[in-house]
């Protein structure tokens, strides 16, 4: 048996669902479409909540601040009106509800987990109030619509993306021979300076990787390349206007990155970079970086070499499409079940929970309404649940994203705060059910004999339901 299969590649079964006939036939079908969101509410663009975030940080800088400059405690309860207005504290838990009502509610769970390893791979850490306005429409809009094509179509729509070029501050960039760094030069004596951030990460985590033996001059290239690719400033809503190509921030002339040549003359300047992304998609390092992390994420903290072998091949013998190389990762997930095992991150954990549980998880559509002038109590269960867990999906603390091995979740507070919300005996806040624990087991287990065995001498399913969760069993599948 490989009942676990279904949490180690998806989410579980649910009580009610039926175990498929052929499990990686059932997973493979899923890789080649474009996740579906069942959310019966409001499911906010990305366009306009680009304006809705220019706007609450337009009324917050050319308005407030000026007007109430000498009375700081009116500013701040306008700033608190105007936060209820802009959805700032709302958004984010209403993207959370999207996000875990795709995944448990659609037909695709599969594909979700694959966002998910995307989404944390070209991972926003939190910064500014991108997490409350801006990832979760990159991970529907930006990352989930490209995982039909080719490796190189995800890494350019991300990198150019309004969420990587402001995460990383590449509007702050400008070459000091360009057309405006000049102009800087002449009129204000100022030499005008490149950022690296997004350049670094570029090459450190969405691509080659440090074992590629990139240097520190490549890192200064790549800025140097990457010089011009801004978000458009606006009146209305500054820096929230749409990403351009601004050739009078772009450095000039030839420029080496990994032993290769980039040249430039006039029109051509904005394509240099879908050049190097294609050469970095196409990438050895790459491959086996990202093939090494896929298996990581599925298989476990130190995955098989062979797995990660059969992942690289995929990817060159299909150069780099993802449905491909994500049915490889699925394959080899397959023949590894029960032989290697991983941690679950705690979102994962937390919604395999709700998938196994019948749980209210996430709040429905009804619960997230919200007139935007009082305070969305829902919307805050939402965001305060998955941060108890150490793993709100849009706030990274770090551009390489939230960890993925046992040892980093594996501490004493994290635990405690998991046993806290499956001790169904004293507080029940995710509505689990108990009523279904042999269906529950017997689905999702290979171990079922020696489940029951353990769980069994309980006086009641509320503790045995307890216990099973947060068990290594289901800790790590």
């Amino acid at each position: 048996m490989k009942n676990s299969f279904f949490r180690k590649i998806a989410f579980g079964l649910h009580p009610d669902n039926d175990v498929p006939n052929d499990p990686q036939g059932w997973a493979i079908n899923q890789v080649s479409k474009i996740p579906d969101y069942t959310w019966k509410g409001l499911i906010p663009n990305g366009s306009d909540q680009l304006k809705n975030y220019g706007s609450f940080i337009f009324n917050d800088r050319k308005i407030l601040r000026k007007k109430y400059k000498n009375d700081p405690k009116q500013y701040k309860h306008e700033k608190k009106i105007s936060k209820r207005k802009y959805g700032v504290d709302y958004f984010e838990g209403l993207e959370i509800a999207i996000r875990h009502d795709a995944a448990l509610n659609g037909q695709l769970p599969v594909c979700h987990r694959f966002l998910h390893f995307w989404g944390n791979h070209f991972a926003i850490s939190k910064k500014d109030h991108m997490h409350t306005f801006t990832t979760g429409p990159y991970h529907r809009e930006t990352i989930g619509p490209a995982l039909t094509g080719n490796f190189f179509d995800l890494l350019k729509a991300s990198t150019l993306s309004w969420s990587m070029i402001h995460h990383l501050d590449n509007s702050q960039s400008i070459g000091p021979h360009s057309i405006r760094g000049q102009e800087l030069l002449q009129r204000r004596g100022k030499v005008s300076t490149i950022n690296e951030n997004h350049a670094r990460e570029l090459l450190e985590l969405h691509s080659v990787s440090p074992s590629c033996g990139y240097t520190q001059k490549d890192v200064i290239n790549t800025s140097y390349l990457m010089t011009g690719w801004e978000h458009r400033y606006s009146k209305k809503y500054l820096e929230c206007g749409p990403v351009k190509f601004n050739s009078k921030n772009h450095e000039p002339g030839a420029i080496n990155i990994l032993g290769k040549e980039y040249k430039q003359t006039g029109v051509s300047q904005a394509k240099m970079i879908y050049e190097l992304l294609e050469d970095l998609a196409n990438h050895p390092s790459t491959r086996e970086f990202i093939s090494w992390k896929l298996c990581r994420h599925f298989i476990s903290d130190v995955p098989p070499k062979d797995a990660v072998k059969a992942v690289i091949k995929a990817w060159n013998e299909s150069k780099g499409h993802l449905p491909s190389i994500h049915q490889a990762v699925i394959e080899q997930t397959w023949k590894y079940t029960n032989l290697e095992k991983k941690f679950l991150m705690p979102e994962t954990w937390l919604l395999q929970i709700a998938n196994l549980c019948d749980a209210k998880w996430p709040l429905s559509a009804s619960d997230m309404e919200f007139d935007f002038k009082s305070i969305s109590y829902h919307a805050e269960k939402m965001f305060k649940l998955t941060k108890e867990l150490g793993h709100a999906p849009f706030r990274a603390e770090q551009p390489n994203g939230f960890p993925d091995t046992e040892a980093e979740w594996l501490s004493p507070e994290l635990l405690i705060r998991r046993f806290g919300l499956v001790n169904i005996e004293k507080r029940n806040r995710l509505k689990i059910k108990t009523n279904n624990i042999k269906q529950i087991i017997v689905k999702n287990f290979d171990n079922s004999k020696e489940i029951f065995e353990k769980i069994n001498f309980l006086p009641n399913d509320k503790l045995k339901m307890s216990l099973l969760l947060s068990s290594s069993w289901m800790l790590k599948v």
